[in-house]
């Protein structure tokens, strides 16, 4: 429907713009807001959680805090072992919404480092 593909799309420019303008004015930073990737977080959820609690300053993952959370994390991470990540291969996308989104949402591909082809590459 025209309606929700409008909202999906103005909500998804409202909130990249906000996150840009706090990043801009400085409100966010290396001490307070990490960016990872889906990809990164999924290939290796340890390593990437270890690296925002440092970058953020958390000491969970230091072998002196004598912290559970690494070893529930880790026991989480291997019960998700072999999860398969849901595929859409029904869902069609037209080449039409496929260039909407492109020219919509090009500023947070480009800015969050997205490949320029994208979404092109990720839909079918």
């Amino acid at each position: 429907d025209d309606d929700l593909q409008e909202y999906i799309l103005k909500q998804g420019e409202i909130l990249h713009d906000e996150y840009f303008s706090c990043r801009n004015e400085r409100l966010l930073n290396h001490t307070n807001c990490v960016e990872v990737s889906f990809e990164e977080l999924t290939n290796d959820p340890m390593k990437t959680v270890a690296k925002i609690y440092s970058q953020l300053d958390l000491d969970s993952f230091d072998a002196e805090a004598n912290s559970s959370y690494p070893q529930r994390l880790n026991h989480e991470c291997e019960g998700l072992r072999g999860y398969q990540r849901n595929k859409f291969c029904n869902v069609v996308i037209d080449d039409k919404l496929k260039q909407t989104i492109k020219d919509r949402w090009s500023r947070q591909f480009e800015t969050l480092g997205y490949s320029k082809d994208y979404p092109s590459d990720a839909l079918h």
